[in-house]
């Protein structure tokens, strides 16, 4: 049996914590992922970029009927969220456990390619 801890919670998300196996769960919406610590930094510098990327958003939104297009590791499965999803899933997922901030990760922190597709 996992024993969670709530890390942050938003309107309409909650990121968790189990300390049994130390997987972070996201529920956000209607899609719930289960992430290590690994999966968890990749996962948050994607949803950073994209929310930075203005010129991504606005093609995103002009393609999907406005909605924005979040890919994930998995090369199939792609989050389609709108700006507000897209804006509070980024405040949902900077969080810090400890006394000190967090700082939010730079691109060239992030072993991965990105695509405009």
């Amino acid at each position: 049996m996992c024993d969670t801890i709530v890390l942050r919670k938003t309107k309409h998300g909650v990121l968790e914590r189990c300390d049994s196996c130390g997987l972070f769960r996201l529920t956000f919406g209607n899609f719930y992922i289960e992430l290590d610590d690994q999966e968890l930094t990749y996962f948050k510098g994607v949803i950073y970029y994209v929310t930075i990327d203005e010129d991504y958003i606005k093609r995103s939104v002009l393609n999907y009927n406005g909605k924005i297009t979040v890919a994930t590791r998995q090369t199939n499965l792609f989050l389609i969220l709108s700006l507000e999803e897209l804006y509070e899933l980024q405040q949902l997922l900077h969080f810090s456990s400890g006394k000190q901030p967090r700082t939010l990760l730079k691109s060239e922190e992030l072993n991965c390619t990105f695509s405009d597709n």
